[in-house]
């Protein structure tokens, strides 16, 4: 599911740039 796979990619990405 792209839903998912974007979901996690976006939690991955905050999670080692933070830039929120």
């Amino acid at each position: 599911m792209a839903g998912a796979f974007w979901g996690t990619r976006v939690m991955e990405i905050v999670k080692k740039h933070d830039f929120w």
